[in-house]
């Protein structure tokens, strides 16, 4: 058996190390091989391999940016070069003003519908009609005979009608004599 440290003797199919070197074959142009390797020429070509890559990256990014941007402001991205670009927080807080003030418009809408809803129910009820009708008894009688006992009542029931349709509650439902 071969000595343990000698794995290609061993593996070899009994040809020696030194005839097998001799049997592998040679490059036909070593000389090509013996030129030295501009190191200076490397460095340049990968650092500008770097810097477009880098450039590359970086206006992906801007891009990807301003397009998410302008998404969530529902504006179309401007690319132009001699434009100032807009910041992020700027246009963040014009959004969400916009939003606020659509809120607001919208809640006030509804609230005035509630209320004309409210107002109608009011002068639909027993009680606005009663007072209706109390507030125009008085008001035709002070127009045909304007007095100040007249005009004390008229002014009293109607103050009750308006108190009523604004508030839904009558406080003063006694005489204002």
């Amino acid at each position: 058996m071969a000595p343990r440290g000698d794995f290609l003797a061993s593996h070899a199919c009994g040809i020696p190390a030194t005839a097998r070197l001799r049997m592998a074959p040679r490059p036909a142009d070593t000389d090509r091989m013996k030129t030295s390797i501009n190191y200076f020429a490397m460095a340049l070509a990968v650092a500008a391999g770097v810097f477009v890559g880098n450039l590359a990256t970086d206006f992906t990014r801007l891009w990807v940016t301003t397009s998410m941007l302008a998404k969530a402001t529902g504006e179309r991205p401007s690319f132009a070069v001699n434009e100032p670009p807009e910041s992020a927080v700027t246009a963040g807080n014009n959004y969400r003003e916009q939003v606020a003030r659509e809120n607001r418009q919208q809640a006030a809408q509804e609230q005035r519908q509630r209320s004309d809803q409210m107002l109608e129910q009011r002068k639909a009820s027993p009680e606005g009609r009663r007072l209706y009708v109390q507030c125009e008894a008085w008001q035709r009688n002070y127009d045909k005979t304007p007095t100040d006992t007249t005009r004390r009542y008229a002014d009293f029931y109607c103050g009750q009608y308006r108190q009523y349709l604004n508030t839904g509650v009558i406080t003063n439902d006694k005489s204002p004599f």
